[in-house]
């Protein structure tokens, strides 16, 4: 503080006239009359002209903006049935209009309403013109996603939210891009078949019919998951037209297995592609190859697959897995005395043993894990039974066992849940803005996965995500 001098006092003295001897000679003079009026018009007119230019100033300000006004709404519209998925900027208050149609092709008007909260949170609610509100959560960085949110009656999930970084993912679960061909499906009655999944028996004979239409005759071919195509003998032209053809597949399974089949449609540059899984003994999925565990996921009734996991029993072999369906609580397993150590990882490694406080006790879906047996043991199979809801109204596209890894960023050790491969753009609508997949390399040799390459069931993969 700075100080200052204090100044004097003045003090008041009275000083006398001086009286002149002769003082009847010199009168004292008069006191003058001042007159106030002039100043008092002049204060009264400076108060009036301050008075005025703050009147002024209030009707200029009327329909301004001031730093006191509350933030005004962020809206937006985004349209889930051209975009699988897309970003938006978290404001104070943001409203978003989703133009989406549900799996069971409910007409309804959504919204999605987000607050921003302190400490990094905002708070979401899901709206309709029929429902007053489907769903609401908080997200945060760390929480950053609401899981599946259902916008029908059905067991299928229609949105999912992310956040991260100040920015919202609006993702479309079931999105189905646009086609450029149409594909209808019929069966020897010449009934138009919807599914998608076909639940067969080995040695029977299959004829399907593929009606196949655009703009101009298409052209067709066949391919099994594998990348075998099929022969005129399998798959063959039997009708076609200036804007159609059609096929027929004749095929006989000689095996129990998981067999995807691709019909692609190519019109000019343009291509549609649809899938059909022929589950032959209710064999959904099979993953047998040297470098993981063998397993196999069937049917077992609507409400219930099994899955079957077999680790051979060689020597000093780490073997990664993810379960691509269930869940084993290893405390729990009776051959858990054939397991020297289940490697897992989160933001660091993550060790199980038998009998020992571990940093992890169950083995679930969406989770990458490695596999150590003990020297001279028996081979380890794990029977497990999945449990999946049973939809209302069937859906074609149904996969009831799918699900997606939780990215977080740095190195991630994950696998998919499903009987049904993935593209590796799959995983670009888990990530909020600011984030991206920098490499993506199987367990097993550590190598990059080669573009066109897709994440199977069973496999661990290591991600990274920046």
């Amino acid at each position: 503080m700075t100080k200052t001098k204090k100044g004097r006092k003045s003090r008041s003295v009275k000083r006398a006239l001086p009286i002149n001897k002769h003082s009847s000679d010199v009168p004292i003079p008069p006191k003058k009359r001042v007159n106030v009026l002039p100043q008092v018009i002049v204060v009264i007119s400076v108060l009036l002209l301050l008075v005025l230019a703050a009147l002024i100033y209030r009707l200029s300000s009327v329909g301004r903006a001031t730093a006191q006004l509350p933030n005004v709404p962020f809206l937006e519209e985004i349209n889930l049935d051209q975009i699988e998925f897309q970003q938006a900027v978290v404001k104070v208050n943001t409203f978003i209009t989703l133009n989406l149609t549900t799996t069971l092709k409910v007409n309804d008007i959504y919204t999605l309403n987000i607050t921003l909260l302190p400490d990094g949170f905002i708070y979401y609610a899901v709206n309709s013109t029929s429902q007053d509100k489907i769903s609401s959560g908080l997200l945060s960085d760390d929480f950053s996603t609401s899981g599946d949110i259902y916008l029908d009656d059905d067991a299928s999930s229609d949105l999912n939210l992310n956040y991260g970084a100040g920015y919202l993912t609006v993702v479309n679960p079931h999105f189905v891009a646009p086609d450029y061909a149409n594909v209808t499906l019929f069966n020897m009655m010449n009934k138009t078949i919807h599914d998608k999944v076909f639940y067969i028996n080995k040695k029977v004979e299959q004829d399907y019919w593929f009606n196949i239409s655009s703009t101009k005759k298409p052209l067709v071919t066949a391919r099994w998951d594998n990348g075998t195509e099929l022969p005129s003998s399998n798959f063959f032209e039997t009708v076609s037209g200036d804007t159609f053809a059609q096929y027929q597949l004749n095929w006989t399974p000689v095996v129990d297995g998981a067999f995807a089949l691709f019909v692609k449609a190519v019109v000019d540059d343009k291509e549609t592609v649809r899938k059909y899984l022929f589950a032959v003994g209710s064999v959904v999925y099979a993953l047998q190859d040297m470098n993981h565990p063998q397993m196999m996921m069937k049917k077992v009734n609507s409400t219930a697959f099994s899955l079957s996991v077999l680790f051979r029993n060689e020597t000093d072999l780490l073997q990664p897995f993810s379960l691509p369906c269930g869940s084993v609580d290893l405390d729990l397993l009776n051959a858990s005395v054939n397991i020297s150590k289940v490697y897992a990882y989160d933001k660091g490694v993550q060790v199980w043993r038998a009998g020992v406080p571990s940093e992890f006790h169950t083995l679930d879906v969406g989770r990458g894990y490695v596999m150590r047996l003990k020297d001279h043991v028996s081979p380890l199979l794990l029977n497990v039974i999945c449990s999946v809801p049973t939809p209302d109204v069937a859906v074609p596209d149904y996969s009831p066992l799918l699900k997606y890894p939780t990215l977080k960023s740095g190195w991630n050790l994950v696998g998919i849940g499903g009987y049904e491969s993935l593209a590796l753009d799959s995983f670009d609508k888990l990530l909020s803005a600011g984030k991206e997949i920098v490499v993506i390399n199987e367990t097993v040799d550590q190598m990059k996965l080669a573009n066109g390459a897709a994440f199977k069931p069973g496999v661990a993969y290591w991600v990274k995500v920046n």
